[in-house]
């Protein structure tokens, strides 16, 4: 059964394909950022490669697709970075690249100047002599939340849920998946993405019990994974 829904999760993947011409190594789709550091800029960056069987000259665009008002977006393809800017944007840059060649150039860039909220930048990547032959993919920039990502026929359902955010002594972590998971875990990562804890889950549905005093104080990511794939994300706060 497919279904259409909003799932408030950090991950997942907005991958729109036309055509494979090129595809990407270690792409990001959720970065995350905390309001209080006002001069916090936080990105991504992953790798393009051509398999296309030829030799291709490649151009990319940025698409704002939500904004947050007093933030600004700024991108490097090839050699040049564009301007910090609040709107759409074409590299200035057309990158060359043979057939198996890979560009490690591409960084996306966001300025949340102390500016809560979750901001979406669609990247499309597109052979310059053929515009219309493109690989895009969106990412999710999040300051102070979980993002909150439409899903379009995604089959199965799981949800992830801080029982009482911030964590300050013992709490829980709510999951539910729509279906019997294989190979599940929870995993906890702290603000420097070091995992810090893991659960394994064999149950459809069910709280993983949390004791703050086992944390230091701060910002943590709570991932939820089945078979190798994040299917749901939520951030948890330990304050104590």
């Amino acid at each position: 059964m497919r279904i259409s829904f909003l799932l408030v999760m950090l991950c997942a993947t907005a991958t729109i394909v036309q055509a494979q011409f090129i595809e990407f190594n270690n792409e990001v789709n959720t970065v995350l950022g905390t309001s209080s550091n006002t001069t916090e800029v936080i990105s991504a960056h992953w790798d393009v490669i051509n398999i296309a069987g030829q030799e291709r000259d490649i151009r990319c665009r940025r698409e704002i697709i939500q904004t947050v008002a007093g933030a600004d977006h700024q991108f490097c393809w090839g050699e040049i970075c564009g301007p910090w800017s609040t709107g759409n944007e074409l590299s200035t840059e057309i990158v060359n690249l043979a057939d198996g060649d890979t560009s490690f150039s591409f960084y996306c860039k966001y300025r949340h100047n102390g500016n809560p909220g979750q901001s979406i930048a669609r990247f499309c990547w597109f052979d310059a002599a053929a515009p219309a032959n493109q690989l895009c993919y969106e990412v999710n920039f999040c300051v102070d939340q979980a993002c909150i990502i439409g899903v379009e026929e995604f089959e199965n359902l799981a949800t992830l849920q801080i029982l009482g955010n911030p964590v300050s002594n013992l709490s829980g972590i709510s999951y539910q998946f729509a279906t019997q998971p294989s190979n599940a875990d929870l995993a906890i990562y702290n603000s420097t993405g070091q995992l810090v804890e893991t659960r394994a889950i064999s149950s459809a549905q069910g709280i993983a019990i949390i004791d703050a005093n086992a944390f230091s104080n701060g910002v943590y990511t709570c991932k939820l994974n089945e078979n190798g794939r994040t299917v749901g994300i939520q951030r948890m706060v330990v304050s104590k």
